[in-house]
């Protein structure tokens, strides 16, 4: 039981759902970030959080995906049910999980380069930068989710390709 629990958990189809929850959490940020800078006064202290909480969640799940192999290990699901389908789903996983990782990263760095004090690093007037640059990033992790999800729907199901 724990381990059909365990392979429903990791399985292709429990990531395209992931990878869609996530597609569409990420599209909703882009909409509150646009909708906040068509306001006349922006609240910039609200689209630090914004984006601070896309990019946290963006390295969690880049993160989750990427170890996706070692965690089949842990839950003991490798070597009993390692196949070459499993072996390319852990491929696409590795794939865009360090993408994932990566743009969250980098979607973070100017959000903290702006909370710097002036006398290390003048930050005054950059905030519509800094924003810019990471709402690229937050951009380029939407498409990843969606590539990423495209790859995994793409993806031969097990029992054409002769495997367990």
């Amino acid at each position: 039981m724990r381990t059909r629990l365990f392979r429903t958990l990791t399985s292709r189809s429990a990531l395209i759902v992931m990878n869609t929850v996530f597609t569409y959490l990420t599209l909703i940020i882009l909409w509150g970030v646009v909708m906040e800078l068509r306001r006349s006064q922006p609240n910039w202290h609200e689209l630090d959080q914004i984006i601070e909480g896309m990019a946290v969640i963006s390295v969690a799940f880049g993160v989750a995906l990427e170890s996706r192999e070692d965690i089949m290990v842990i839950l003991g699901l490798y070597p009993r049910f390692a196949c070459p389908t499993e072996h390319r789903i852990d491929q696409v996983c590795k794939d865009y999980g360090i993408g994932f990782l990566l743009f969250g990263l980098f979607m973070e760095i100017p959000n903290v380069a702006v909370r710097l004090p002036e006398y290390i690093l003048p930050t005054e007037g950059i905030e519509v930068p800094t924003l810019a640059i990471s709402v690229f990033f937050t951009i380029c992790v939407l498409l990843g989710s969606v590539l990423a999800t495209w790859r995994l729907i793409k993806l031969p199901p097990l029992r054409e390709t002769g495997d367990h």
